[in-house]
């Protein structure tokens, strides 16, 4: 999960194998790779979360999440309301642990809430947000235009472009540092820039290793396998390297 500096299900710390060194779990396939020492690459994916709306008003929103939300962050934020899809842009202003519940499998699952205030919609898209509450607001004796209601039980998505570091590559993943942690086993769409020429290469990527740093201002060291690559990606992935060496 982003934003959570914590020991958990899938984190390895310092204690335990020293996953600083390698990018991946230990298969041996992806060891048959070698891994080269790159400086000078930037990387860059979309983190998607699932939140529920708690109220919504013309200014902005709470939301109520299993995932941390970063203050300080600007997320672009996607409402479903009766097959109606309302694009909105918003920065975290505050965020917090509200409770915590125990999932079916006997796991603690963390629920954060967080305030999101709108930003550029009261120029661009007053109507649609104003249409949008107007369908979604409780009836109540108190009918505020610029009051804040409570929506009916919905779902959004949040989305927030996530920075690393490349600073190991091979054909068959990378080990890159971080800001945040990413869930183990999760999957992103990666691009990686070169800053001398910003040359880019997308790829397909899922965290195999999380090793979290002993000091807070340290990144996090994240082991990255490539999925299922083609052979046309491996040989643009290929071409990528070599450009670098």
């Amino acid at each position: 999960m982003l934003g959570q500096r914590h020991g958990g299900a899938g984190v390895e710390t310092r204690d335990t194998e020293r996953c600083s060194e390698e990018m991946t779990d230990g298969a041996t396939e992806r060891r048959k790779n070698k891994r080269y020492d790159v400086e000078g690459i930037e990387g860059c994916l979309t983190f998607v979360l699932n939140v529920r709306i708690l109220n919504m008003s013309l200014d902005g929103m709470a939301v109520e999440s299993n995932h941390m939300i970063s203050v300080n962050k600007e997320y672009t934020i996607k409402v479903n309301h009766k097959d109606e899809l309302l694009d909105l842009r918003g920065r975290v202003i505050w965020s917090k642990l509200y409770r915590t519940v125990v999932s079916d499998e006997g796991d603690v699952v963390p629920i954060y809430r967080a305030g999101i205030r709108f930003e550029g919609v009261l120029s661009e898209k007053t109507l649609s947000l104003l249409e949008f509450i107007e369908k979604s607001r409780i009836l109540t004796l108190e009918k505020r235009i610029l009051g804040r209601f409570n929506l009916k039980s919905g779902d959004a998505h949040m989305q927030c472009p996530h920075n690393f570091t490349v600073k190991k590559i091979s054909l068959s993943g990378m080990l890159i540092e971080s800001d945040a942690p990413l869930a183990a086993d999760s999957e992103f769409v990666m691009t990686l820039t070169r800053s001398d020429d910003g040359k880019e290469l997308s790829i397909r990527g899922r965290v195999a290793s999380l090793l979290e740093p002993e000091l807070a201002d340290e990144p996090y060291r994240i082991g990255i396998e490539f999925v299922s690559p083609t052979d046309d990606d491996r040989k643009v992935l290929k071409a990528y390297i070599d450009s670098l060496l």
